[in-house]
């Protein structure tokens, strides 16, 4: 009745809260809500202040914000890398839904900051859906949304490449370094073993040979 565009309204009173009012209106497609608190009674005896500065706050909000889509949902958002997959080794990011905020006019998208938190690289098996980041806008300190970021597309994995890069994992964990380090003391010990056990066979063949030649020189005497 007293401004066209509100959609919804909550009225509250108390002697010590004044006049309270919660609302929310709709122009062009774009949302604007207003809470006012501790407003005075109507100087006219008709409309409450909270009504009156609830309409103004909502012409002032019309006058100097619009409603614009900041990402759309399919769009290509960002790419990142994929691993464990012959499919592709790139994935691209979409928006999980459009993005959709109240702007100052004038504002364009592209003096927007666009902040996006995501892996540099996932692993395969990927569905599309796979929520795998956020985007966020904002400008001049002040966010204005955010939207997570999921895969666009499914990308499958590669069973040959999993496996080698289990084993390429399993080559740098604390076990196999062990048993490597266990291997080459063994085969340090075996080799030591060996010429130790080669050197004494040598020293008893040539003590041999030596006794048989003693014995040779006897008799022929």
């Amino acid at each position: 009745w007293y401004y066209g565009y509100c959609k919804g309204i909550k009225t509250g009173h108390t002697s010590q809260a004044g006049n309270c009012l919660l609302s929310y209106a709709e122009k062009s497609k774009s949302k604007l809500y207003s809470v006012v608190l501790g407003c005075a009674n109507a100087t006219d005896g008709t409309v409450a202040k909270s009504f009156t500065e609830t309409k103004r706050l909502f012409e002032w909000g019309y006058e100097n914000f619009t409603s614009k889509t900041l990402a759309k949902k399919g769009d290509n958002i960002a790419q990142i890398g994929v691993r464990l997959s012959t499919d592709a080794d790139k994935l691209v990011l979409t928006a999980k839904r459009d993005l959709n905020a109240s702007v100052p006019k004038g504002l364009e998208l592209a003096d927007m900051q666009k902040d996006i938190a995501a892996k540099d690289e996932v692993d395969a098996p990927i569905r599309a859906g796979d929520v795998l980041g956020t985007l966020t806008y904002s400008y001049d300190g002040v966010e204005y949304g955010t939207v997570e970021l999921v895969a666009l597309n499914d990308v499958e994995m590669s069973k040959v490449l999993y496996y080698a890069d289990k084993l390429e994992n399993f080559f740098k964990t604390p076990v196999f370094k062990f048993i490597l380090v266990v291997l080459v003391i063994f085969l340090l010990l075996y080799i030591i073993f060996n010429m130790t056990v080669g050197r004494i066979r040598r020293r008893s063949q040539h003590s041999m040979m030596r006794a048989r030649r003693s014995r040779y020189n006897r008799n022929n005497k």
